[in-house]
């Protein structure tokens, strides 16, 4: 049982590179792309370099919050771990304090592998839920095996890439009494490369 498991983690491991290596081939194509955009539109390159700080998703995602935005859908294969699944509450409190007409987050994401991230999985993807519910959030969540793209849509109109999804942040050792896992900006980041698109006839304001 302990080998099948352990066979398994090495495939996922695998299974994430390669995904990873065609997301940054798809966001070096789309940065190709930006240098013939028109002055007039919008969009923005975020560079985070290994073991860099200070890189928050309020900053990350700042040009995407208005009063239009009423509906986010997150495309991440990868939300099985204790510390994606955490990035991925934060990722819906940042959404819910800075937008202050949002009213549905979708998540899209893969099914954890092994039979103990599983049941992680359901319970704390379950607990958020919950909680964002009891805010005026309401969150959705599907399970799509087939999906690779790390993708973040807004309905009013921008498209964000991100090279390793939420998981931009190196995987936390905790500390006991330590403040730093309460602040996001301290905490150090993986390399990646963000990509911000806006596209107003992508807008959704129904």
């Amino acid at each position: 049982m302990e080998q099948n498991l352990e066979c398994s983690a090495l495939a996922d491991q695998k299974s994430s590179t390669k995904n990873e290596k065609l997301v940054e081939a798809k966001n070096e194509e789309i940065c190709q792309k930006i240098e013939h955009l028109k002055p007039l539109e919008k969009h923005f390159v975020i560079n985070i370099q290994e073991d860099s700080y200070g890189h928050t998703y309020e900053k990350i995602f700042a040009p995407c919050f208005d009063e239009i935005l009423t509906e986010v859908e997150a495309e991440d294969g990868f939300t099985w771990e204790y510390h994606q699944i955490r990035n991925f509450s934060l990722f819906c409190s940042t959404m819910l304090n800075n937008a202050k007409n949002l009213k549905k987050i979708t998540l899209i994401t893969k099914t954890a592998r092994q039979v103990r991230q599983y049941y992680i999985q359901r319970k704390e993807l379950e607990s958020i839920e919950k909680n964002m519910a009891s805010m005026g959030l309401e969150i959705t969540i599907i399970f799509d095996e087939e999906i690779h793209d790390r993708e973040f849509r807004f309905n009013n109109g921008w498209v964000v890439t991100i090279g390793r999804g939420l998981d931009i942040y190196k995987k936390p050792i905790e500390e006991v009494g330590s403040m730093k896992k309460f602040k996001p900006e301290m905490w150090p980041c993986r390399r990646t490369k963000i990509i911000g698109l806006y596209s107003p006839n992508s807008c959704n304001k129904s």
